[in-house]
């Protein structure tokens, strides 16, 4: 009889990610990404609460709908990107570009535009789901691709592990600073911490495997 392999533990998923030198960057910034940004795109309503937006209901419909309306962007940019970058390189921007709009779209919740807030944060929403989804595109396929010949699946489980333990952990952080904190300063105080990690990231990268930037 065929002996049948077994499934990697957990531990040795994560092990796995921490070997490869590629695949421990990706690790960090899904792990930082879901921490500090992604939580943004769950809390949508949660922030517009907390500016004391009117109406509530559309102001959070036309930014979801930006958000969901970005995505059909991604397959064009990811095609673009690849033409200059490796899939690490090209998620590294994809993480600037996030927390960019991210600071973008507090900088409006602290300056009124009354009658153009609603087409600023539809504008912001379709930059930000565009930047969001290439991210979460591009470290699939560059954990995919830099994986162990026959490993490919076991590293994608790993990321998707490590994203699926970080989530919750920064869903309540932005609970609690939202409690605590304004809207606007949550997510400035996030997207700069963001920033600052990825670029200790893009200096490790280029100091030890250099990438197209």
């Amino acid at each position: 009889m065929t002996a049948v392999a077994k499934s990697p533990k957990v531990r040795e998923r994560v092990a796995a990610l921490w070997l490869n030198t590629t695949l421990r960057h990706f690790a960090v910034l899904t792990v930082f990404s879901m921490v500090l940004t992604i939580p943004m795109f769950n809390m949508v309503v949660p922030l517009l609460n907390s500016i004391d937006h009117d109406p509530l209901p559309s102001g959070a419909g036309f930014t979801l709908a930006g958000i969901a309306g970005g995505r059909l962007l991604v397959p064009t940019i990811v095609k673009r990107i690849l033409r200059r970058q490796t899939e690490l390189g090209g998620a590294l921007w994809a993480s600037i570009g996030v927390t960019s709009f991210m600071l973008i779209f507090a900088a409006s919740t602290a300056i009124p535009f009354t009658q153009f807030d609603l087409v600023v944060w539809t504008i912001s929403g379709i930059c930000l789901g565009a930047s969001r989804f290439t991210l979460r595109t591009l470290t699939i396929a560059g954990v995919a691709h830099s994986a162990a010949p026959g490993g490919e699946q076991s590293g994608v489980a790993g990321i998707a592990l490590l994203a699926t333990i970080s989530l919750p952990i920064g869903t309540l952080l932005w609970g609690l600073s939202l409690d605590y904190l304004a809207a606007t300063a949550t997510v400035a105080i996030s997207a700069l911490t963001m920033t600052a990690v990825v670029g200790g990231l893009a200096f490790t990268v280029r100091r030890n495997c250099p990438v197209s930037t």
